[in-house]
């Protein structure tokens, strides 16, 4: 025979009665139960939101309702309606239990109705009939979610106030969680645009620095997506054409009257002189290849005693050994540093782009990408006193699978910056600008 003590009450940390402790309360079960395990607990969680307790030696009903933001049912017990001498018919229980849960139904959906005003709450089936009431047709695709749409509801009357403006395009970024750079566009011709951040001179002819008079500020501007969040997929990637459709959209209700978007996205991968690979937002990885010595700074560097007029000769040190020879500079010259430091970081003018060393981190040791498609000339070099930045652009192409970067030398074969990265995948309609910056 069965021992049977109180087994339909909840209990913590209980000792059982004299025959050994429960089940501790942080043992990961919300209840205790008797050492032997004759009572097992099961719960079932649904739409109905009732958990019911029950084993087969012992009949336990054990009901507890719990309280949810979304749409709910909710048992209603009519029994207790009903005179005690009619309880015990079995269709009657039957009908009031369907009913039950018919009328619990019905209070849910009276209880929902307040929250189909509420932007904050409005569930999916019912948040467009309260996006029309303020003239929004919510923008969606197969990758938003509830919390999508209502960041779009939420903020419609801002976005509205907005419209016409700058800022209204920064919105966007907000909408769809990305990071945005916007870029005025000068030109001289109307074929060339220069991206410039926003510009204001104290006449109509001053221009940005390093623009003389012949450039003029058009109506285009620059929309560039960052690269700098991974998406899930097979594989996972950092940009797909179809990212930019609902965003277009967006850009073309509010941009300012008369101005033609130019859409890029930016690839940056960053990194210093060390032998070990950087990672920075994005899952983006990057090394300098072998060692970077003519870029560090020196005053007066010789290796020498004399002055020889070949560098890279083999000569003898003071102690016999044989060194590189390095023709010095005086710190009295004119020059602020020595060697041919920017010879060398102007001569990387090389890069390409492959679609192998997918998930791999670059190695220092690396001699060439695993599966190079895309080649081409560095647009700009940009030499700072803590940093150097490449500079290129992608237009017109449609490859797919972009994973990997490498900088060369003159000759297009010497590797010097390697990197990898998720995914890109490109359309001719979009340009891929890649930005590398490598600090000292």
């Amino acid at each position: 025979m069965a021992t049977i003590f109180d087994a339909d009450k909840l209990y913590f940390d209980e000792l059982a009665q004299g025959i050994g402790p429960g089940l501790q309360h942080d043992d990961g079960y919300n209840w205790d139960a008797w050492i032997n395990s004759i009572v097992v607990g099961v719960f079932d969680v649904d739409l109905i939101l009732q958990k019911y307790y029950a084993h087969e030696v012992l009949d336990i009903d054990g009901v507890f309702d719990i309280s949810l933001v979304e749409n709910y049912s909710k048992f209603i017990d009519l029994m207790e309606l009903i005179p005690l001498k009619f309880r015990d018919s079995l269709s009657l229980q039957q009908f009031l239990d369907e009913a039950g849960l018919q009328v619990g139904t019905w209070i849910g959906q009276i209880n929902d109705i307040e929250k189909l005003i509420d932007k904050y709450n409005v569930g999916d089936t019912h948040i467009q009939y309260l996006a029309d009431l303020v003239g929004l047709t919510l923008i969606v695709n197969e990758n938003t979610t509830l919390d999508d749409k209502r960041r779009q509801l939420i903020q419609v009357i801002d976005w509205y106030k907005m419209k016409g403006t700058y800022q209204a395009i920064q919105y966007i970024g907000y909408l769809f969680q990305v990071t945005l750079n916007f870029w005025d566009l000068y030109t001289n011709d109307y074929v060339t645009f220069i991206e410039e951040p926003w510009f204001v001179g104290n006449s109509e002819s001053e221009n940005p620095g390093g623009l003389d008079s012949s450039y003029y500020k058009s109506p285009h501007f620059g929309f560039e997506i960052v690269l700098d969040t991974v998406y899930s997929g097979t594989p996972n990637y950092l940009f797909e054409p179809t990212m930019l459709t609902n965003m277009s959209i967006y850009v073309e209700l509010v941009r300012p009257i008369n101005t033609v978007p130019h859409y890029s996205i930016l690839l940056r991968p960053e990194s210093d002189e060390s032998p070990t690979a950087t990672e920075v937002d994005g899952e983006i990885k990057t090394v300098v290849v072998g060692l970077w010595e003519f870029s560090k700074i020196y005053f007066d560097r010789s290796s020498v005693d004399s002055v020889v007029d070949n560098v890279g000769d083999l000569v003898l040190d003071n102690l016999g050994n044989q060194v590189t020879a390095y023709v010095p500079v005086y710190f009295d010259d004119g020059e602020f540093f020595d060697w041919s430091r920017d010879a060398f970081l102007n001569s990387i003018v090389k890069w390409e782009l492959g679609i192998g060393n997918k998930g791999v981190t670059p190695e220092n040791s690396w001699t060439a990408l695993a599966s190079p498609m895309l080649s081409g000339d560095i647009d700009e070099i940009n030499i700072y006193a803590d940093r150097t930045e490449w500079i290129f652009r992608v237009t017109g192409s449609a490859q797919q699978g972009i994973s990997e970067l490498g900088l060369y030398l003159t000759d297009g074969t010497t590797l010097e910056v390697a990197s990898t990265f998720p995914d890109i995948n490109l359309s001719a309609a979009i340009t891929l600008k890649v930005q590398v910056i490598i600090y000292r």
